[in-house]
């Protein structure tokens, strides 16, 4: 069964390129996805796992309005 963590600050991501298979981060720029990418390949390949088997998932917000007539 594959395990994701939610991860907000830096120390959480660590945990997911340790053992989890993914990670749900909250909306990013293009330069903190560059920056999670590039953490967790890092990571991984440290603690021997495959990069490639680590997703990375991220929140998106989406607002919707009705008004009834």
């Amino acid at each position: 069964m594959p395990v994701y963590v939610a991860a907000l600050n830096h120390k959480m991501r660590q945990l997911a390129r340790e053992v989890v298979d993914g990670l749900v981060v909250n909306t990013l720029t293009r330069e903190g996805a560059k920056e999670v990418r590039d953490g967790l390949k890092t990571g991984a390949k440290r603690f021997g796992r495959d990069p490639s088997g680590v997703g990375i998932y991220a929140l998106s917000i989406t607002l919707a309005c009705w008004r009834q007539s």
